[in-house]
């Protein structure tokens, strides 16, 4: 991955979308980096989506004390107030780079293997991460 923060990880699915296998990846990345303890237990609040349901990944989740907590369907733009002040930012700042990039680089296109470096880059940019350092 070009640029991509250290610590990145890569899943790719055929269509493009998480699907139940590449969750379970990302579980398990996830997992490595929060260190999840009995005694201290980490809460991954999701979007409901159907790869999030696998027996595998909640099996996993508990296994390794991570607690999944399913939104319900169309309501993450009410319960979660980073919609706006975070992610809305952040989508611009990363649409503004990949449009971008593309000038900068004549006759590349953008790839999986770019877009870490990219969103790294728009996270960086963003104020409300700059203002949690």
């Amino acid at each position: 991955m070009q640029d991509a923060p250290n610590g990145s990880s890569l899943g790719v699915t055929d269509s493009g979308y998480m699907n139940s296998l590449r969750f379970v990846d990302y579980l398990e990345h996830f997992r490595k980096y929060t260190n999840p303890t009995t005694d201290s237990p980490i809460l991954l609040m999701l979007d409901n989506h159907i790869s999030h349901t696998s027996l595998q990944a909640i099996t996993y989740a508990k296994n390794n004390n991570i607690h999944l907590l399913s939104l319900p369907p169309h309501s993450s733009h009410r319960t979660q107030p980073l919609d706006r002040n975070f992610f809305r930012p952040h989508k611009a700042y990363y649409d503004d780079l990949r449009d971008n990039w593309t000038p900068s680089n004549p006759g590349q296109v953008v790839t999986e293997y770019h877009i870490a470096g990219l969103f790294w880059q728009a996270y960086e940019k963003n104020s409300y991460y700059r203002k949690s350092r």
